[in-house]
């Protein structure tokens, strides 16, 4: 009396173990279908908040993904944890391959990070404008031209072409950082005779205006904008100027300024705009928290200094150039870029980064306000350069003069900088 009850519940049990497959399971099953002659593509990409899994799931939607070609990410670590020696490693590894005439298909990497030269994390490639000048990365203007993801036009166009050389654009940044001084918006009004050169900011009878043109030690290099003539490899300054920026720089009278500074709501120097900052700008701002008053230290040419810090491009060598575009396009592309922080500072997206483009799984953005100073920010940017060794060089001479009081020291300290970076721009 009970077969049949009995036969219905195994048929009932079995359809359900047959709809519960794990993905894992369907993935394999997928994977078999896949032609063994499909090609493959490799992605090198070092890690920040996101993982092979993650680049993996959006890989997904690319027309003929699993189809026509496969894909198999590299994934290294940042530096900053404990796999930093095996890191600099894979990442030496991956620039000789690439020289050697082979390498990955595509590159998802980072610019140097850090405070000082002990600390700094060099990205894989340590000077990107010179790999691209020396053509190991793919012109993409063909491609982009039927860009699916890719929204050129919603891109900053100065971080842009921070990425182009004369075959045209070679590399696609991700993202970048730009530094300015805040204010209490209550307490100061900015000039409206705006942009300024470093020169004229530094001698303004404003006092918001001479607290920014200082910045902190670590954004010391902004005011001299593109430090290498990569036409030439040569520096675009001479010792003379250095020394003497750094005078400036520690002519300050602190007391002073901050005293003045406290009248006119002075909050922090050359802090770095993006959800890495979550001091000043926490995570979930929906626009009830501090407003603030934005001022850049201004470069020598009159503008804003902006640093890519992430960037992705294609193996010039790679032999499925369609393909290898298809995968850089669905990266670099907009919905990607909102939900994963592939470096420090905001993505290339203008629109990206305010409450009506929140960032990431903490939904992190600026408030109306705070967003409106950053645009006017990029507004300014005519400088765009990539962090690198030589910024890192520049932050760490003003640290060091300013525990030294001795002039003839200083001017010593600042002598053995020059040098260093000079040797650095002759050999790359």
């Amino acid at each position: 009396m009970y077969k049949k009850p009995l036969c219905l519940f195994l048929a009932i049990l079995l359809t359900m173990l047959a709809w519960g497959c794990t993905s894992s399971e369907t993935e394999e099953n997928s994977s078999n279908s896949v032609p063994e002659d499909c090609p493959t593509l490799t992605v090198f990409a070092e890690a920040n908040d996101y993982t092979q899994g993650d680049l993996k799931r959006v890989l997904k939607d690319i027309p003929g993904y699993g189809k026509d070609f496969k894909v198999d990410v590299s994934l290294i670590s940042d530096g900053l944890d404990n796999q930093r020696e095996a890191r600099e490693g894979a990442a030496q590894n991956a620039r000789l391959d690439l020289v050697s005439g082979g390498g990955a298909d595509i590159y998802i990497c980072k610019s140097t990070i850090g405070l000082d030269p002990e600390t700094m994390v060099k990205g894989t490639f340590t000077y990107p404008q010179s790999a691209m000048k020396q053509g190991f990365f793919l012109p993409l203007n063909q491609y982009l031209d039927n860009a699916k993801y890719i929204e050129l036009d919603n891109m900053f166009p100065q971080i842009i072409e921070g990425g182009q050389t004369k075959d045209g654009q070679v590399v696609i940044p991700l993202t970048f950082t730009v530094h300015a001084t805040l204010f209490q918006k209550e307490k100061y009004d900015r000039p409206n005779s705006l942009p300024a050169t470093w020169e004229d900011q530094f001698s303004s009878d404003d006092w918001g205006m001479k607290i920014a043109s200082r910045g902190a030690p670590f954004s010391f290099s902004d005011r001299l904008g593109c430090m290498i003539d990569y036409t030439t490899d040569e520096l675009t300054f001479s010792e003379d100027e250095l020394q003497q920026y750094v005078k400036d720089f520690l002519s300050f009278d602190t007391e002073e300024m901050l005293l003045q500074g406290g009248t006119i709501g002075f909050v922090e120097p050359g802090v770095n705009i993006g959800p890495g900052d979550t001091k000043f700008f926490p995570e979930k701002h929906s626009g009830r928290g501090k407003k603030y008053v934005m001022l850049p230290t201004y470069n020598r040419t009159g503008g804003v200094t902006a640093y890519i810090t992430s960037f992705a491009a294609v193996n010039r060598n790679t032999k499925y150039p369609e393909y290898a575009f298809a995968v850089l396009d669905r990266l670099a592309g907009r919905e990607v870029q909102q939900e994963y922080n592939f470096g420090t500072g905001m993505p290339v997206y203008r629109d990206l980064g305010g409450n009506d483009g929140r960032l990431g799984k903490s939904q992190w953005a600026l408030s109306d306000w705070n967003m409106e100073q950053y645009l006017w920010l990029c507004d300014q940017i005519n400088q765009v350069e990539y962090c690198t060794e030589l910024n890192i060089i520049c932050s760490q001479l003003i640290y060091d003069c300013l525990t030294e009081m001795d002039e003839e020291s200083r001017k010593a300290i600042v002598s053995k900088a020059y040098s260093e970076m000079k040797m650095i721009a002759g050999e790359i």
